[in-house]
């Protein structure tokens, strides 16, 4: 139980990431890009609130895990969830984006072809003229371990770089 080490609200830096804790009257309140997708996390407090040692190291468990998931949400977020899912309406493949995203990233998807078709939840129709195997090449770089850490700027130019490599095997191949 907490009670020297008493707090409202801490800032914990692990690895170049923070996530701000706030204790509230049921447990910790995350915020932060390695709290979760959403940027927020909510953690009950069920058998007592621990002391701030204990807290301080499960953040930085929490901000080590964030920095060896791929940038696509999917299975790290939740077990049942894919990286390239289906949209259940059009049957188009789809991919997520952290709801906590500058916009760098978007922005070069959408240069690509892609659609955001749902924007509270950040969902991306992949353009219709890829197929499967063409898209998990082009987004490669998004499904990386550690890629979530990595700056957007970063990864737009990796996309942009792999579509220019998607095109020019798509040209190699229509020679033959």
């Amino acid at each position: 139980m907490i009670d020297k080490n008493s707090f409202s609200q801490i800032d914990i830096e692990h690895r170049g990431e923070s996530i701000q804790v706030e204790q509230n009257r049921i447990g910790f309140e995350y915020h932060g890009r390695a709290a979760s997708y959403t940027g927020y996390l909510s953690i009950s407090a069920r058998d007592g609130i621990p002391n701030k040692t204990v807290l301080i190291s499960l953040v930085q468990a929490r901000i080590e895990a964030f920095l060896q998931a791929p940038y696509l949400i999917g299975k790290y977020d939740h077990n049942s969830w894919r990286e390239i899912s289906k949209n259940l309406t059009t049957g188009a493949p789809q991919i997520r984006l952290p709801h906590w995203h500058t916009g760098e990233l978007l922005a070069e998807l959408e240069r690509q072809g892609f659609v955001l078709v749902d924007r509270p939840n950040l969902f991306l129709d992949a353009p219709a003229h890829l197929d499967q195997c063409t898209l998990q090449a082009l987004v490669k770089p998004l499904l990386e371990p550690g890629s979530r850490a990595t700056p957007e700027v970063e990864l737009a130019q990796m996309m942009a770089l792999s579509a220019a490599q998607q095109g020019e095997a798509h040209k190699q191949i229509s020679l033959f």
